[in-house]
């Protein structure tokens, strides 16, 4: 089940207000056994546990308040858009210098435009370490905020800093922050083109070009190479002789004619160079961010989700394998299930990977056509490999030993054979000694860790009693 970033923002609020230690839920008393994979119960229980703890108010806090904010911003935007233009315009005696305006209308958004370039190539580089101020920063300002936002409501103070900090580090900020960039400057400008407009229809300039240490061919060049994209569109704009005669301290040949032509100039510049590449850059923004938050992930290897990992999943039901290995003999005794969601696939594939040699591989009812083998060297890691692609259909079951540490060595084999495999396809088992007692939680999070960066499902990841005689296996369970 995809779920939506809406969904995962819930989950995480309600992470923020349990672990602040302003909330106590049971974990057990909101689970739902009928979802199918570990997410979609804790959207299930996050829901619950809103809707019994009266938290709706304090969930759509920061919501609400991001949407007051960028209200704020926008406003601010068009005002500033429309008294930079009424400035720009309003300080001339009737004749303008077209350079000057076109420098005072687009010279910051452009030297904007540079550095949001060069900040996005820079965190494309991935420099270690990079976004560490970033974090920091956000951190600091949010602290800051909250104080005066959130009060002695420490249940809402724990809800905004989730919502605030999912939507706003990673991926998805930067690119949330570059929509919202790209928006105010096109507010600011697309504010700015209609007052421009409507002074230009109400009030009458004259457009003049001047300069003191630069040759006039480079006004010449200059206005040539961006009349012509303009021209290019339908815009009129002022020919060779026309950008001569307008020279300051020259007399145009048609005053009219030049009034009018330099007025489509500079309309069509803010346009075409100022609100439209904000406006694709937006869409564009818009478009990763989309992208960003579906990518978005919840961390399932904290400490917080493997316990409610084992509270929401129940670890005893009663399973059989259906079509089982006549070879493996009558005498082993039934194996135990965890829930529907958390069984390997009756179809699937299993590979053993440098277990034991007092394991009993393969484990019963688990066919010669279904056994790959173990995969103790690259000599056996190649026949499981190359036996596996002629079952690229069928699910894949690794196991492990669950005493030995979830290593570099491993992870490249686990690697090596999920190979070319959707997630939905990869199962990691990890069997555990005999007598083993409890999993810690460090061991735990290192194979949910590993099983994460193999991209197996955490609702994939599953704990099984090894098998060290002829005896059965005593128990299969959820991680």
């Amino acid at each position: 089940m995809q779920l939506s970033f809406k969904d995962k923002l819930l989950v995480e609020q309600v992470r923020y207000m349990e672990e602040a230690g302003a909330l106590a839920v049971e974990p057990d008393a909101v689970a739902e056994p009928g979802a199918d994979a570990l997410p979609s119960l804790l959207v299930a229980r996050a829901r619950r546990v809103v809707q019994q703890q009266g938290l709706g108010s304090r969930v759509a806090h920061a919501p609400q308040w991001c949407r007051r904010f960028t209200l704020v911003l926008v406003i601010f935007a068009a005002f500033a858009g429309a008294l930079a233009v009424q400035q720009a315009l309003g300080a001339s005696a009737g004749t303008l210098n077209i350079y000057w305006l076109l420098l005072v209308l687009l010279g910051f958004n452009f030297l904007s435009l540079v550095l949001w370039l060069a900040g996005a190539i820079l965190m494309g580089t991935s420099l270690p370490g990079a976004s560490a101020p970033a974090n920091g920063l956000l951190s600091g300002a949010w602290h800051w905020l909250e104080s005066r936002i959130t009060g002695s409501d420490r249940l809402r103070a724990a809800a905004d800093r989730g919502w605030w900090l999912a939507c706003l580090r990673g991926a998805a900020g930067r690119w949330w922050f570059a929509g919202l960039s790209h928006g105010l400057w096109m507010i600011y400008l697309a504010v700015g083109f209609a007052v421009l407009l409507l002074l230009l229809m109400t009030r009458q300039y004259d457009f003049i070009w001047a300069t003191t240490i630069l040759a006039d061919d480079v006004f010449i060049t200059v206005t040539g190479w961006l009349a012509a994209p303009l021209a290019g569109l339908g815009f009129s704009v002022p020919d060779l002789e026309l950008v001569q005669s307008s020279q300051h301290g020259n007399r145009p040949l048609a005053p009219e004619a030049a009034r009018r032509a330099w007025a489509f100039f500079l309309l069509g510049g803010l346009l075409v160079y100022g609100v439209l590449p904000r406006l694709v850059l937006l869409g564009f923004s818009r478009l990763m961010l989309a992208l960003a938050r579906r990518r978005y992930q919840l961390d399932l290897t904290l400490p917080y989700y493997i316990k409610l990992h084992r509270a929401l999943i129940p670890e005893s039901r009663a399973w059989q394998v259906v079509d089982p290995d006549s070879a493996a003999g009558s005498g082993a005794a039934p194996v135990r299930r965890p829930p529907a969601h958390r069984t390997p696939p009756l179809a699937a594939c299993w590979v053993g990977v440098e277990l034991a040699a007092a394991t009993r591989w393969p484990p019963p009812g688990v066919s010669a056509r279904d056994d790959l083998g173990q995969v103790t060297g690259s000599t056996t890691l190649a026949a499981a490999l190359a036996r596996l692609e002629g079952q690229s259909d069928q699910p894949l079951v690794a196991a492990v030993s669950l005493a030995r540490p979830a290593d570099r060595g491993l992870r490249r084999t686990l690697d090596n054979l999920y190979t070319n495999r959707p997630a939905a396809q990869r199962w990691l088992a990890l069997l555990r000694p005999a007598g083993a007692g409890d999993i810690s939680t460090e061991r735990l999070n290192g194979w949910m860790s590993l099983a994460q960066t193999c991209g197996v499902p955490a609702d994939q990841l599953i704990v099984m009693d090894d098998i060290v005689t002829d005896g059965a296996v005593a128990d299969s369970r959820g991680v």
